[in-house]
């Protein structure tokens, strides 16, 4: 590295450290101590949590340019508004497969794998890739964020997709409210824009071992809604 060049890196290191410190003080400003105790009454808990609201995070999210470097502070740091904003910031065309594993992996609450598949994941031009993958690992979370991309690309999807998508659907019967939402938003959405999968969505859920009734009737619902 010559000097002009370490003399760029060192300015552009610079200004990432300050945009992060900034961004570090109007979360601090913007903390709800309510919020946080709402949180943990309900079994939510971070290591790090100020309670910020989702619609004060994308306010401060439009302050921000998007910055690969700036994203990955903003991720490593561990903190619920950091690793929302982090997915906020991270441009999608800098953000390889590799790393989206790496995030994945780091990923232990539900509020931020659904907000993170939805900022980033479900935008990225491999997403159907890492969804599949996702869909077809042993644990909840990364499961849980497979199908939130799924039910994001859905639309836009091919019927190849989609038919791999209801193969890995209850392969693993996760006991997990979003999960179940989320399978039943993707039943829902594909009855809709891909009705001539009905047969073999109604095949499919004739199939399924459901935890209870409830459950089984739950999901069969959807059958008579597009007849």
């Amino acid at each position: 590295m010559d000097f002009n060049s370490c003399e760029y890196y060192i300015s552009e290191n610079q200004c990432v450290q300050e945009k992060n410190a900034y961004i570090k003080r109007l979360i601090f400003a913007s903390r709800n101590g309510e919020a946080v105790k709402s949180m943990v009454a309900k079994g939510v808990c971070y290591r790090k949590n100020l309670g910020v609201s989702l619609v004060r995070l994308s306010e401060i999210a439009t302050m921000c340019e998007p910055n690969k470097e700036l994203a990955d502070r903003l991720w490593q740091s561990g903190g619920r508004e950091e690793m929302i904003l982090a997915a906020c910031l991270m441009p999608i065309g800098e953000f390889p497969y590799d790393l989206a594993m790496e995030w994945v992996a780091a990923i232990v609450q539900v509020e931020i794998a659904e907000i993170v598949s939805m900022k980033l994941f479900s935008k990225l031009p491999y997403a159907e890739q890492l969804a599949k993958v996702l869909l077809k690992l042993p644990s909840e979370i990364p499961f849980l964020v497979g199908l939130s991309i799924v039910v994001r690309i859905e639309s836009t999807a091919d019927d190849a997709f989609c038919q791999q998508v209801c193969k890995c659907l209850f392969t693993n019967h996760f006991d997990n409210v979003a999960i179940t939402h989320l399978r039943y938003t993707f039943l829902e959405n594909l009855l809709f824009t891909k009705p001539h999968f009905r047969a073999q969505i109604e095949n499919l859920l004739c199939s399924v071992n459901f935890e209870n009734e409830q459950m089984r009737n739950f999901f069969m619902e959807l059958l008579p809604i597009r007849l």
